[in-house]
């Protein structure tokens, strides 16, 4: 997943970098680098750290997929209205691998359990001994 991340900036942040450069000027690649790298972020916390400060760092990088998915739809429609832009393949190639990128993302956030959950476990999952019904 985190290569992912990484590889999909090369879709709508990297497109939208050139018109930014003129408000941002040389600021212009933390500006758009901003929500990858809050994605991966966030998926090294959810993988790799427990509690509340991590789950909010995971909250944070939906924030952040939430942005790319919001850059890769205005790239696309730049790329339709200007279909000889030079890098055509890598914006194209990296929209594409952004997809995956945020739907595993989205999974992850989903299915890493809430500070709350870990300590309570229903009895119900507990193995169960043979012979002891």
């Amino acid at each position: 997943m985190k290569p992912l991340a990484l590889a999909s900036f090369c879709g709508g942040p990297l497109l939208a970098s050139g018109p930014l450069k003129a408000i941002y000027g040389e600021q212009t690649f933390f500006v758009v680098f901003a929500p990858v790298l809050v994605m991966f972020i966030g998926a090294f916390c959810l993988l790799e750290l427990q509690g509340w400060p991590a789950r909010l760092v995971g909250l944070a990088g939906a924030v952040g997929a939430a942005t790319l998915c919001a850059l890769n739809v205005w790239a696309l429609g730049w790329l339709w209205w200007h279909p000889r832009h030079e890098l055509l393949g890598m914006h194209l190639t990296g929209i594409a691998l952004s997809v995956p990128a945020v739907w595993l993302y989205a999974r992850l956030l989903i299915n890493t359990p809430r500070p709350g959950q870990l300590a309570r476990r229903p009895e119900t999952d507990a193995p169960r001994r043979l012979g002891s019904d």
